[in-house]
């Protein structure tokens, strides 16, 4: 299979992993009551941006809601668009270490025989997060800033 064929084939069980009404409308409903602001110190509250494909050079809008779970540790919510349209979804730990005046982001998730091992690292400054993924044959970036939200917070 090629790398295109393992992208689509990466989104299509994206999709379908988490293709329940529940889990959809409850991101779209935590979305809408992220305050805009977030943990400024840490790398909790909601961000939006974009990823890309160094591999296949999709890309697409994504979203992110991330919650800290304890000192280092963080689930980040992830919801964005494949081919423009198709959207996807997933959830994964991240861990989260500060570093002057950053953190440091790591985070992997097993995505079955087909796909392998996808791997996250990258950083975070209080506006910023910069993110770099690879799996068996794909590998990108995400690029986000904090979202900010309707009544300027």
């Amino acid at each position: 299979m090629d790398g295109y064929m393992k992208t689509a084939a990466l989104a299509l069980l994206v999709l379908i992993s988490s293709s329940g009404c529940s889990i959809v409308s409850g991101f779209h409903r935590d979305w809408r009551s992220c305050d805009g602001c977030g943990h400024r110190c840490d790398v909790s509250g909601c961000w939006q941006g974009r990823w890309n494909s160094d591999c296949t050079s999709h890309e697409g809008h994504l979203k992110s809601i991330i919650t800290r779970q304890d000192a280092c540790r963080y689930e980040a919510r992830f919801r964005g668009t494949f081919f423009k349209v198709i959207p996807f979804q997933y959830r994964m730990t991240l861990t989260a270490v500060p570093h002057g005046n950053h953190y440091d982001l790591s985070g992997e998730k097993d995505l079955g025989r087909m796909l392998g091992v996808y791997r996250f690292r990258g950083y975070s400054t209080p506006g910023r997060f910069v993110a770099y993924y690879s799996s068996k044959d794909d590998r990108g970036k995400f690029l986000m800033s904090r979202h900010t939200s309707p009544s300027g917070h």
